[in-house]
């Protein structure tokens, strides 16, 4: 629940060009950390999913993002000779 409502706009808006940012704020002991980074070695939490912070869910967000950009510029120019693939990739 949390990365839908808070880490998927971050991505969404960072691969917009918008700097992004999240700030964890609250009282000791209130699971900023744990909601940020993950459990790491806790065995509490049963699946990977589970253990899994914000910060880990929003960087691997950017990277599929980035990788359906590339595999969307890719299918653009397939097919092109080479000169016009690499002027329309340049352009890109």
């Amino acid at each position: 629940a949390v990365f839908r409502d808070v880490g998927r706009p971050v991505v969404a808006n960072a691969m917009a060009g918008f700097n992004a940012c999240v700030l964890a704020y609250g009282q000791t002991g209130s699971g900023k950390t744990h909601t940020m980074l993950g459990a790491g070695g806790d065995a509490a939490a049963t699946t990977a999913a589970e253990a899994t912070g914000l910060i880990p869910r929003i960087v691997a967000g950017v990277f599929v993002e980035l990788d359906k950009a590339a595999r969307a510029d890719a299918a653009d120019v397939e097919g092109l000779p080479p000169a016009q693939r690499a002027e329309k990739l340049e352009g890109a």
